[in-house]
């Protein structure tokens, strides 16, 4: 076999980046913040139920701890707490029982059954619905009395209809801190009979008054029914801190996993998984962490081969300075909100930042296990230290952890990325680090680490000969042996840059081959920049994806300051990380943003947020996008073919800054000359008085359509394969291709397939 590969270069073509992005607009993707009830256990380790809505959440535990968002970023997460402390029917105290406890009662209700009372509540996606269920007649003057502790206060009252406002105790120090309103109640009989009660408020108790007149001809059972709802002084909405995407190839419906962390208080994230459609039209809320805890950090992938979504994130507890990552392993397509979950064993230490590789197709490679890289501190200390490293746990997600490996040199690490997919049972895993011993520059660099836990070292750096600066912030695609890292550059010699640094000067891109037989990697072409900053700014990467149908595009998505704030830049990347194609989402868009390619419709999902300025308040608010590369039509086969050569094509696109379409020459004499012709116009010159007896030239050789005609020989078996690497410079155009090649014993010694038109776009 004769293998040639040719770079479709000719100056003419060399046209400045222009966008050949075909992309719809951006597409409102709202997040449902409202949790079903479900069990989690606290920072404490005891079991509670929480539930949650768009700006509060909520636990049940010794009554109800019911926790507003902090209007303020600076404030910690506080807790209102009620109990139910008596029932007093005609002055007298009823018993109630001691060993009631909150049960679900479907999704999103719950309810204490205290004997002769039902105490309920309902979770709506602005409060908490409360209310008290009467089974039994009463024919007296009833009250309803619940004990308040926690974090907050209201003046003293009598009784009236009227809502209560609870304020923070330390209300000077926290001025502008969020508040509780406990509403107005009503009663509520069978045949729909309404009355509005009164409340009042001691100092220590709420009670509510119910009349004995009212309830003699009341319908049963009879609701008492008043609201908990937050007050934020602040109307801007909560934060999203992170966004990560994965996508399951198997599926056609509900296969696009969508992580996101959200700041509710000043040490207090929670996270959200969704499983969404391929268009992002929907949207279904199938796991989520909301406890006093900071769950954040986001991170998953697909495992084929065991139908699952592995969802990770990491677990902050302020109270114990303590750091864990924790995992839900979720069914493929289902729907359903699940709440189990499991801590990732580790070294002692604090666990932060997971990154998780798993399997997209089952088929290829097959093996159950992810990869779940994280950063582990052995101290139990908060801060940055020089002593971080990167652990790699190989884990199953129906059996639990194989093995857990540190990976590189003892030298400082932090933020590890993972390419989404395994193959041959290996990821490559990306990492920032530096030396302890004096270099106080940060370097990138990659290793393979197999399902076996066995890792090959540090052996892949990019291309930094120009570049005696600081580089972080990894991000690494690729599948079958070809990858992409991206990562930000700072002159910041001076140890300035720490691993939480969220900043470079510019971002750079790395392209390289690593096939699983080959013992180290391959640059394919020095690093390129993304994106450069300027007048004190700075730029990071963000997300990075595949596209697996052409095996050398990738698409990076790059954050960049404004006076405005941060926005982002989506880029389409050649082989050689050289962008072919970019979109700027807006000066608002700077929020985190996840990417996962889709080969079945070939193109990019991407779900980012903004930040939405409505008033004096800011709405942040997600989006989604789906990029689609401009794909090229068919190549179309035209003419008569004088046999017999065959002319045929690969089966990958002709699409600009594309390394590997073909083009192949077969069934020819072996050994002997051949010449693939290249053109921009076609022709039909019959060649019979040149001695070719049936033969015809179809692509036009005359100026300025001739490109080139060059010469290869044929292998051993008639054939010549040639890779046409198509330059990201390229301008459209529609290339005409034919071969002529030597057939000895044929009239004339030579011999023309048929001719192709490609359009290169």
């Amino acid at each position: 076999m004769n293998h040639q590969t040719l770079v479709a270069a000719c100056a003419a073509f060399l046209v400045p980046l222009a966008s050949a992005q075909q992309d719809a607009a951006d597409t409102a993707f709202p997040l449902e913040f409202r949790v079903p009830i479900h069990a989690a256990p606290d920072p404490d380790g005891h079991e509670a139920l929480w539930t949650g809505g768009a700006d509060w959440k909520a636990s049940f535990q010794d009554g109800l701890r019911f926790l507003p968002r902090a209007s303020r970023a600076q404030d910690p997460a506080a807790p209102f707490h009620w109990r139910t402390s008596a029932l007093r029917v005609g002055g007298e105290r009823l018993e109630l029982s001691r060993e009631a406890e909150a049960t679900p009662r479907g999704a999103f209700r719950c309810e204490i059954d205290h004997g002769v009372m039902i105490e309920a509540y309902d979770v709506l996606a602005t409060g908490l619905e409360q209310s008290f269920v009467l089974p039994s007649p009463f024919a007296k003057d009833l009250v309803i009395a619940g004990a308040i502790a926690g974090a907050y206060t209201a003046s003293p009252r009598g009784q009236a209809h009227a809502a209560l406002e609870f304020v923070p105790l330390d209300a000077t120090a926290r001025a502008g801190a969020s508040r509780v309103r406990y509403g107005a109640a009503v009663a509520i009989d069978a045949r729909g009979k309404r009355l509005p009660l009164a409340s009042s408020f001691d100092g220590a108790e709420i009670a509510l008054h119910v009349p004995g007149d009212w309830l003699a001809t009341a319908a049963y059972p009879v609701v008492v029914d008043p609201l908990l709802s937050p007050i934020l002084l602040d109307a801007s909405s909560a934060p999203i801190t992170a966004v990560r995407l994965g996508r399951d190839p198997t599926r056609s419906t509900a296969n696009l996993a969508v992580a996101v962390s959200r700041r509710f208080a000043s040490t207090d994230d929670d996270v959200f998984c969704y499983l969404a459609s391929p268009d992002l039209s929907s949207r279904s809320l199938v796991f989520s962490r909301i406890t006093t805890a900071s769950e954040l950090e986001p991170a998953l992938a697909f495992q084929a081969s065991v139908d699952r979504f592995v969802f990770a994130w990491s677990r902050a507890v302020s109270a114990t300075n303590t750091e864990q990552v924790q995992l839900h392993v979720h069914p493929g397509g289902s729907l359903s909100f699940l709440a189990d979950a499991v801590t990732l064993p580790s070294p002692a230490g604090r666990q932060r930042r997971p990154a998780v590789g798993g399997l997209g197709f089952a088929g290829l490679h097959t093996h159950d296990e992810v990869l779940i890289a994280r950063e582990v501190e052995p101290a139990n200390t908060s801060g940055e230290t020089n002593a971080t490293r990167i652990w790699c746990g190989v884990y199953d997600p129906l059996a639990g952890l194989v093995s857990d490996v540190e990976i590189g040199p003892a030298y400082d690490s932090a933020r590890p990325s993972v390419t989404h997919d395994s193959a041959n049972h290996s990821w490559l895993v990306a990492w920032q680090w530096r030396p302890t011993f004096g270099d106080a520059r940060w370097n990138v660099g990659a290793t393979r680490v197999t399902k076996t836990g066995q890792t090959t070292g540090l052996l892949f750096q990019p291309d930094t000969s120009a570049q005696p600066h600081h580089l972080s912030l990894p991000v690494v695609a690729g599948i079958h042996g070809h990858f992409c890292l991206a990562y930000a550059v700072s002159s910041d010699a001076q140890g300035g840059i720490t691993a939480a640094t969220d900043r470079g000067e510019s971002v750079r891109v790395q392209t390289f081959d690593w096939p699983q037989s080959s013992s180290g990697p391959q640059a394919l072409a020095p690093s390129v920049s993304g994106l450069a900053a300027s007048g004190g700014r700075f730029v990071r990467p963000e997300a990075l994806a595949m596209d697996e149908s052409t095996g050398s595009h990738w698409a990076l998505t790059q954050s960049i300051d404004s006076a405005l704030g941060r926005f982002l830049r989506f880029s389409l990347l050649s082989w050689r990380g050289v962008a072919c194609a970019q979109h700027e989402l807006g000066l608002n868009g700077g929020l985190p943003c996840g990417l996962a390619f889709d080969a079945d419709e070939q193109r990019f999902a991407m779900v980012y947020g903004q930040s939405v300025p409505v008033g004096s308040a800011v709405e942040h608010r997600t989006y989604g996008r789906l990029f689609v590369p401009a794909v090229p039509e068919a190549p179309v086969l035209y003419g008569t073919a004088c046999l017999p050569g065959v002319l045929s094509l690969g089966t990958q696109p002709f699409r600009v800054g594309n390394r590997f379409p073909g083009l192949s020459l077969s069934l020819a004499r072996p050994s002997m000359p051949a010449w693939l012709f290249l053109s921009l116009g076609a022709a039909d010159l019959p060649l019979d008085g040149f001695g070719f007896s049936g033969c015809r030239l179809l692509v036009d050789l005359t100026s300025p359509n001739h490109i080139a005609a060059i010469g290869f020989t044929t292998g051993a078996s008639g054939d010549v394969q040639v890779r046409l690497t198509l330059p990201e410079t390229l301008a459209p155009f529609d290339l005409h291709t034919q071969w002529v090649h030597a057939v000895p014993d044929a009239p004339g010694g030579l011999r023309t397939t048929q001719a192709a038109r490609i359009a290169v776009r």
